[in-house]
């Protein structure tokens, strides 16, 4: 299961794989107010997700206990709070809010298998995990009401 969830993972790393949806979604038309609310979400969740990683200042699991091994290569920044969940989390609660089901369920379960993946792989805290996702389902409802103006515009972007 670690090739899975090493992979899995892998779609978190610095949120490349969801900022290329967004800029996707930005380039289509139709959907390029749902790819500008999602950035907005991703650039709310960044700041706030390493404004409380460098003030809590949590060691990861397995620099506070040496018997943990991760099982991918040893971080250099602060656990908490889980920096691939809350960023996950922010564009596909935006997805969930602005697309129909076949574009927001697959984001949805990604997202929820990064959390997970996060875990397995020893390099978060379950209230890590668990904070990564409060962050992004506040930062995600901010960018929601920010941009709200921008949504109901008739006007292309």
């Amino acid at each position: 299961m670690t090739g899975f969830w090493r992979l899995i993972t892998g779609f978190g790393e610095a949120g490349i794989f969801w900022i290329a949806v967004a800029l996707v979604l930005i380039l289509i038309p139709s959907k390029r107010k749902t790819g500008l609310t999602c950035a907005v979400s991703m650039v709310l969740v960044f700041a706030v997700t390493y404004a409380l990683k460098f003030t809590v200042c949590r060691l990861r699991p397995y620099d506070a206990c040496t018997e943990i091994i991760p099982l991918v290569k040893k971080l250099r920044d602060y656990s908490f709070p889980s920096g691939h969940t809350s960023f996950s989390f922010a564009a596909a609660l935006i997805l969930m809010r602005l697309e129909d089901r076949k574009i927001w369920i697959p984001a949805l379960v990604l997202s929820i298998l990064i959390a997970l993946s996060r875990l397995y792989l020893g390099v978060h805290y379950p209230s890590d995990v668990i904070a990564g996702f409060l962050v992004a389902l506040a930062g995600s409802a901010a960018a929601f009401r920010l941009t709200k103006k921008l949504r109901e515009d008739k006007q292309p972007v």
